[in-house]
């Protein structure tokens, strides 16, 4: 059987940083075979904003499935 993580609406920005580490950590730790990431990456849609979430789905294992939402 294969596993699979979904995280959804992310809204960095308003993101609480103390909880990336260990997400990062936990998503790992359940060796998924496939990512899946939906909804809104970000609050505002500010650039910044993007950059982190970006940085934040660099981190996490591959592959990766990416369903952008509303921003």
């Amino acid at each position: 059987m294969r596993k699979l993580v979904h995280l959804s609406d992310l809204h960095f920005g308003r993101i609480d940083e103390a909880i990336i580490e260990p997400l990062v950590a936990a998503v790992s730790e359940c060796a998924p075979d496939v990512v899946v990431v939906s909804g809104d990456l970000t609050q505002r849609a500010r650039s910044e904003q993007f950059r982190e979430a970006r940085k934040f789905l660099d981190a996490l294992p591959s592959p990766q499935i990416v369903v952008p939402g509303n921003r």
